[in-house]
């Protein structure tokens, strides 16, 4: 499963065998390989907050009680 990432600067990381490399621009989010966690290099950046990882595409998950964006409370009934 590849990872989800959002790029704060310009950068280009290499395969761990240097056949292949990957280009990720300032402000980009996409997917990156899988081979791309492996490399230290991508570990380091993620430590230093140049990368952010996502657990996925779709955003965290709902909680108890929470409302998405465009679900109304339901309306309460009163007796006339």
């Amino acid at each position: 499963m590849s990872k989800f990432v959002m790029s704060n600067c310009n950068v280009i990381i290499p395969s761990p065998d240097r056949s292949d490399s990957i280009r990720l621009f300032r402000g980009q989010v996409g997917e990156a390989p899988d081979w791309v966690a492996k490399t230290a290099y991508f570990k380091a950046l993620v430590a230093d907050g140049k990368l952010i990882v996502s657990n996925g595409k779709k955003g965290r998950p709902k909680e108890e009680g929470e409302k998405t964006a465009g679900e109304k409370e339901p309306e309460e009934q009163t007796a006339q």
